[in-house]
């Protein structure tokens, strides 16, 4: 009689896992970079890339500032000096 308990539990474990491999796969790559270049009138190309560039640069200003405040300690504690040394930064 004990042979036959937890096959069910052990297929429905691996039917689950399968249809979150099939969701993973279903899912487009984030590709954010991704460049209209082709789609703007002529005259307003520049326009539209300094616009891309200006944005590129600010995200990256915003991780990297995003990265220095949410740093961690080794125990997983908010490391508060470096918090204060980016916010003396600012000023």
């Amino acid at each position: 009689q004990k042979e036959g308990k937890g096959f069910a539990l052990w297929k429905q474990k691996i039917q689950q896992e399968y249809k979150k491999l099939l969701k993973k796969a279903k899912k487009p790559s984030n590709n954010k970079e991704v460049l209209y270049e082709d789609h703007y009138p002529e005259h307003l190309k520049h326009l539209y890339l300094a616009e891309e560039e200006m944005l590129k640069l600010y995200k990256e200003k915003k991780m990297e500032a995003y990265k220095v405040l949410s740093a961690k300690t080794k125990k997983g504690q908010p490391n508060f000096n470096m918090q204060m040394e980016y916010l003396l930064q600012k000023i």
